[in-house]
């Protein structure tokens, strides 16, 4: 199951960069080394396994979230610090809801899984 999770990071990474090389924000070369240094770090991770590759995998389930906010703020805002800050709250909003739902279905399941 761990390797199915890591196949959606990866394609979850491939669908981040693609949006930043078709609208010109980053060339291609940046974005295949971007790609294979992120699969690089995932597939240490997982080899390494105990704390240092939970580290890693923890790592990027954060990262990459924030990054993906990050780019989409960018490419819809044009890169205007305003009007990113400004796109932000209801973005912040919509996450807020979506993580509400989560916790009511969550504890329509019944007891604690960890």
């Amino acid at each position: 199951m761990g390797r199915f999770w890591d196949v959606l990071t990866i394609v979850a990474i491939t669908v981040w960069l693609l949006p930043l090389v078709v609208v010109g924000l980053i060339p291609v070369e940046l974005a295949v080394m971007g790609l294979l240094g992120l699969v690089a770090i995932l597939a240490i991770g997982r080899k390494s396994g105990g704390p240092l590759g939970h580290l890693v995998r923890l790592t990027l389930r954060v990262a990459l979230p924030v990054a993906s906010l990050f780019a989409f703020l960018t490419i819809q805002t044009g890169g205007s610090a305003s009007e990113m800050l400004a796109a932000l709250g209801p973005i912040m909003v919509i996450v807020t809801v979506a993580f509400g739902f989560y916790i009511m279905f969550s504890g329509l399941s019944g007891g604690r899984r960890g």
